[in-house]
């Protein structure tokens, strides 16, 4: 017979095997960076819960990104290039040779990254990781269809993700087909990643090739449209098909990888807080950077961001620049509109400026004095209607 006090030791004991410090609702590219930034903090000595519905074991994502300096996960790349490739619609080759300013274009592959993260979490035993499928997230609880989930301090919320319906703000999905293909013979320049190729058929969207060749017979080719509606799988791959034939000469290749995604572009204004012991991150929480659809670094830069806060025991930043995010509004509603051509639009930015100042543009690291001087390369007469637009729309809000 178990008299009172046992059974409330044995409560306290169920309660405590269900909370934790701090629960990471998403084990995606924010959810594994905090949980390794934690890890490696002064916090290493909490209790700290990591749910998602995948294994987090296969090569199913990649993430690329430019850096001109040792950064998060460097022992995660997989591979660098020093030269970018700009291949206009007409034809034309741009060869943007950014290691000349000291900035490298990085290539983090997801089995990599795992790699890397799992045996550092495994061997803390307050890190635990859960595989299950999250129903909902509230104020410091996670209910998952393995149980439900309290956090003593706050939850991190990757999951509850917009649908960017919204018809006040500006927004366009980026999306893509990528395989990575190995050919018999060498016919990939190894030394150079293909970062827009707009030799192809724009049909009033911004589509283009993006190529990234691992050695001299193996590259990850991906068709990539900026816009608001997704194509039926064949379509991409008859891009794809078409774009290979063309380029490399009717070479036969093997399909070895394949990798589709869509990633939100928009200025939709998240909501980095919507419970007080609830942070949202990743693209939840806003990082995806509107204009670009890139993600990783920004992604690094809040994570070390809040785990010194945490550290520090100050309150989580809210992380909102509104001149950057006034920018990227006015260039999504030139891209909604479709005139003047993304392609001639990008092509204005990267042949008018440095390729440095481009870059720095891109992760928000340049000064409003820089900014303006790189806008007014682009085509002025559609970009100022857009940005006197913008402006009347933020002052009747």
């Amino acid at each position: 017979m178990i008299c009172r006090k046992g059974l409330v030791d044995v409560f306290l004991f169920l309660v405590s095997a269900t909370e934790y410090d701090y629960i990471i609702a998403g084990g995606g590219l924010a959810g594994l960076s905090l949980a390794h930034r934690l890890s490696q903090s002064s916090l290493r000595g909490a209790r700290v819960l990591i749910i998602d519905r995948d294994e987090k074991s296969g090569n199913d994502h990649t993430w690329c990104f430019w850096s001109d300096g040792p950064g998060a996960f460097d022992e995660a790349v997989f591979h660098r290039w020093k030269k970018l490739a700009f291949h206009t619609s007409e034809g034309d080759k741009l060869l943007l040779e950014i290691g000349k300013s000291g900035f490298e274009y990085r290539m983090v592959r997801s089995s990599d990254l795992y790699a890397f993260i799992f045996p550092v979490l495994r061997s803390n035993p307050g890190f635990e990781f859960l595989q299950a499928d999250i129903r909902t997230v509230s104020d410091g609880a996670v209910e998952t269809d393995a149980g439900n989930f309290s956090a003593k301090k706050l939850v991190f919320d990757s999951v509850t993700v917009p649908d960017y319906k919204d018809e006040g703000h500006h927004n366009l999905l980026q999306h893509f087909l990528g395989w990575t293909i190995k050919t018999e013979k060498g016919v990939f320049d190894t030394s150079e990643a293909t970062l827009f190729d707009f030799r192809v058929e724009q049909r009033g969207e911004c589509r283009f090739f993006y190529v990234l060749p691992l050695s001299s017979n193996q590259a990850l080719v991906e068709f990539t449209l900026f816009s608001k509606q997704l194509l039926e799988r064949t379509e991409y791959e008859e891009h794809l098909r078409s774009y290979l034939s063309e380029t490399f000469a009717g070479e036969d290749y093997e399909i070895v990888e394949k990798e589709a995604g869509v990633i939100p572009m928009s200025d939709f204004p998240h909501d980095q807080r919507p419970h007080s012991k609830v942070v949202r991150i990743g693209t939840a929480g806003g990082y995806v950077k509107p204009s670009t659809g890139y993600s990783f670094s920004r992604t690094q830069e809040r994570i070390e961001a809040i785990v010194t806060a945490l550290e520090q025991g100050e309150p989580v930043p809210a992380f909102e620049d509104r001149w950057k995010t006034y920018l990227d509004s006015v260039l999504l509603k030139v891209l909604e509109n479709g005139e003047p051509p993304a392609s001639s639009v990008f092509e204005s930015l990267f042949r008018k400026n440095p390729p440095d100042r481009v870059l720095r543009f891109l992760d928000e690291r340049t000064t409003v004095a820089e900014d303006l001087k790189l806008m007014s390369t682009v085509q002025l007469a559609p970009f100022t209607l857009a940005a006197i637009s913008e402006a009347a729309a933020r002052i009747r809000k």
